[in-house]
């Protein structure tokens, strides 16, 4: 897949548009590039949403195997 934001010193894909530099060249990459303060906050919310109910389903195997025993 290829990735539509690329590095304007290096030319290769962005790997993480979270920081503010590449990860391969260590430019300062523009704004334009990086996400917004919006989308930072829904993949935020969403990472959270995922770790919870990570959370919940260790807590249900942990209840499950100390009930076999």
């Amino acid at each position: 897949m290829e990735s539509q934001f690329k590095c304007p010193q290096c030319n290769r894909p962005i790997m993480n548009r979270r920081n503010k530099n590449c990860l391969y060249c260590g430019a300062i990459l523009p704004e334009n590039l990086l996400f917004s303060k919006e989308e930072l906050a829904v993949q935020n919310r969403k990472f959270e949403q995922e770790n919870q109910i990570a959370r919940q389903k260790s807590q249900t195997d942990i209840s499950w195997f100390n009930r076999a025993r």
